[in-house]
């Protein structure tokens, strides 16, 4: 539970600098370090219980919708062609995948991928 200090701080906040910790908070949600934000204690619960303001709330859900909208575009300009690489790098991971198998003879693919451990 936070403490009473903090509760305290953060209720002195006005309402303009409690809306910039929150998004501030969010963002640090959103990168994986919320846990060091000043006002963690007192936000986390919060968010859990879904007490997140409106406001804050529609900018992070608007901001995500930008990010997902501008990743589709991008996927429509970069056809999946463009994922040759990558699908390639899958396969190679995939041991059932003969088209590795055939590459390398075993001794080969033990240096490359190390002695299995059964």
């Amino acid at each position: 539970m936070a403490s009473i200090d903090l509760f305290t701080t953060w209720t002195q906040l006005s309402e303009a600098q409690q809306l910039n910790e929150w998004r501030a908070f969010l963002t640090s949600l959103d990168a994986g370090d919320a846990g060091y934000h000043r006002y963690y204690p007192v936000l986390m619960p919060l968010w859990d219980r879904g007490d997140v303001p409106a406001i804050v709330e529609d900018e992070a859900m608007s901001a995500y919708e930008t990010e997902m909208r501008e990743q589709a575009e991008w996927e429509a300009r970069n056809p999946p062609a463009a994922d040759a690489w990558m699908d390639r790098c899958i396969l190679a991971d995939d041991p059932s995948e003969a088209a590795f198998w055939d590459r390398y003879d075993p001794e080969a693919a033990d240096r490359l991928l190390g002695c299995p451990p059964f």
